[in-house]
């Protein structure tokens, strides 16, 4: 059942833009290494994981359970 704060749109966006953001926190600077390894640009920290997979439409896929997390309906198709 949901009610409350958890059924409004708004933040469910907003909350997962915050953990997305968190995590990407995390993984920026190895990344970015090893992108410099390979010759390649690094990425800044405007652009996260979420804006470069919505962006280039890149497909992904979140390991979980829709048992224990289900996929929200405003994921798109590129997102399994």
């Amino acid at each position: 059942v949901q009610s409350g704060v958890g059924s409004n749109p708004f933040w469910n966006k907003l909350s997962y833009a915050y953990i997305d953001n968190v995590q990407w926190a995390g993984v920026t600077r190895g990344l970015n290494r090893l992108r410099r390894d390979l010759g390649l640009p690094s990425i800044g920290s405007e652009r996260n994981a979420a804006s470069l997979i919505d962006d280039l439409r890149v497909p992904f896929q979140y390991v979980f359970s829709e048992a224990l997390l289900p996929k929200p309906p405003d994921w798109g198709p590129h997102i399994d």
